[in-house]
């Protein structure tokens, strides 16, 4: 997506819960787990009292790791860009949620961040 960059909060959540994901679970034969199931380039850091998590190798990341590869492979043609970055939000969101992070974390996708053309769903003609 031109100019689109998904407004990742840093809570780090998506890299200390693969451990538990059934479908991650070759991460740790990889050995990019460590013993409590977080990513071995995860980085943390307590500033002005908040958590920031961010990737070591962030420019070099496995493609695992690549919201804008996961769009390209996992994203319905017939869904819109904007309901396929909402939904990610939402997952974001609810793991944040359910992992007592305070509501500063939310990730937003506003409309206003893609364009009209990126926030439809394709035509038959874009098919």
């Amino acid at each position: 997506m031109p100019g689109f960059k998904f407004p990742c909060t840093q809570c780090g959540l998506c890299c200390t819960n693969a451990g538990g994901e059934r479908q991650l679970s070759f991460l740790k034969d990889e050995g990019l787990l460590n013993k409590e199931g977080k990513c071995v380039h995860l980085e943390e850091d307590l500033i002005e009292g908040r958590l920031l998590r961010r990737c070591g190798v962030y420019k070099d990341r496995p493609l695992l790791c690549r919201t804008d590869v996961a769009e390209k492979l996992t994203r319905p043609k017939a869904m819109a860009r904007l309901i396929f970055w909402r939904l990610t939000a939402l997952g974001c969101n609810i793991l944040q949620e359910q992992n007592g992070f305070d509501e500063s974390y939310r990730v937003k996708i506003p409309a206003s961040s893609l364009t009209e053309e990126e926030s439809s769903a394709p035509t038959q003609s874009d098919e």
